[in-house]
C-alpha cells in the first residue's frame, strides 16, 4: 500500500540532490522591507458555505513560496527561513463582495480582533454549485479597491485516498506514484499538496503543490515529485478541490482560496505523514 497507518515521530532526512536550498533565489526581497499580504477564502462543505478576508501589513520581509521545479503537475517550492515574528497591522479593503451570480456575500470591517477585521460569514445554504464564475469586490481601504473573478469548484468527494478519521499520521512512500480519485468535479481543480516543515536552517517550508482538472475525475502525483520530499520526517497531505489564484493591489499580494467538498462526519480531507 502507498499509505500504512503510522505513529508519529522521526528525525533526519535530506532534501533530494535536485533541491538547491542554498540558491539565491530570484526576486528575494530586502529584509528590512515590509510586506503586504491578504486572503479571501470561500468554501462550500457538505453543503454549507463559509467566507472570510484578512488584509496586513508585516513591518519586515516575509519570506514567500518561491517554485524550484516542477515535475509532471506538480509544483515543488520552498520557503525561505527568516523573517520576523512580529504581529501583523491588520488592514482593510473596505465592505468586500462574493457573488456567484444567484447569491452574494457581503463581510464588512469592524472592531480589530486577533483573527481579523472581517467577521466570517456562514450559512447552512450553497454559496455556488459549480462552474460558476465568482466575482470577489473589494471597495477599498488601505487596500485599493479590486476586483477579481474564479471559477467555483464543485463539490468534490474522494474516493481515492479515502478520507481518514481527523488526527491520523499515514507513511507516505515516496517511491511510488499518489494516485488520487474523486466524484462530483465540475470547475476549477483539485489540488494535491504535499508538505514539510523546518526542512533545513535555510528552509523552513518545503511543498508538493499538484493540481489537476476537476472534470478529470483522477490524477497522479508522480514518485519523481514526492522524492523531493526529505525521508523520514513529519509533514502533512492535503486534498480540495480548489479555485485558488493570486492577484495584487497595489503592493498587497492576495490569495484567493476557494475550495467546494464534501466529507463523512468526523474526517478530514488529508492526513499528517511520515515520509518514506
Amino acid at each position: 500500500m502507498l499509505l500504512s497507518v503510522a505513529g508519529c515521530g522521526a528525525d533526519g532526512g535530506g532534501v533530494d540532490a535536485s533541491i538547491d536550498l542554498a540558491a539565491d533565489f530570484a526576486g528575494s526581497a530586502d529584509a528590512g522591507s515590509p510586506t503586504y499580504a491578504g486572503t479571501v477564502s470561500a468554501s462550500v462543505i457538505n453543503g454549507s458555505s463559509g467566507a472570510s478576508a484578512f488584509f496586513a501589513e508585516y513591518s519586515s520581509q516575509q519570506p514567500q513560496p518561491m517554485t524550484q521545479a516542477t515535475v509532471g503537475p506538480c509544483a515543488i517550492r520552498v520557503t525561505m527561513s527568516g523573517g520576523s515574528a512580529m504581529v501583523p497591522m491588520q488592514r482593510r479593503a473596505g465592505t468586500l463582495t462574493i457573488s456567484s451570480g444567484t447569491t452574494t456575500v457581503t463581510l464588512t470591517p469592524t472592531m480589530p480582533t486577533m483573527f481579523s477585521l472581517y467577521t466570517a460569514y456562514s450559512s447552512p445554504s450553497k454559496l455556488w454549485n459549480g462552474g460558476e464564475t465568482l466575482t470577489i469586490t473589494a471597495a477599498g481601504g488601505e487596500v485599493l479597491p479590486f476586483t477579481a473573478t474564479a471559477v467555483a469548484p464543485g463539490a468534490i468527494t474522494y474516493t481515492l485516498p479515502a478520507p481518514v478519521p481527523v488526527g491520523t499520521t499515514v507513511t507516505l512512500d515516496r517511491s511510488k506514484d499518489f494516485p488520487v480519485a474523486w466524484s462530483g468535479g465540475t470547475g476549477g481543480e483539485v489540488s494535491v499538496e504535499f508538505g514539510v516543515y523546518n526542512v533545513s536552517s535555510a528552509a523552513a517550508h518545503l511543498q508538493v503543490d499538484c493540481r489537476f482538472a476537476a472534470t478529470a475525475g483522477n490524477g497522479t502525483v508522480p514518485s519523481a515529485a514526492l522524492l523531493m520530499l526529505p525521508a523520514n520526517r513529519n509533514g502533512y497531505y492535503d486534498i480540495r478541490g480548489s479555485g485558488m489564484k493570486t492577484i495584487s493591489s497595489g503592493a498587497y499580494i492576495i490569495n484567493l482560496a476557494i475550495a467546494a467538498y464534501t466529507l463523512p462526519a468526523n474526517t478530514a480531507t488529508g492526513a499528517m505523514i511520515l515520509t518514506q
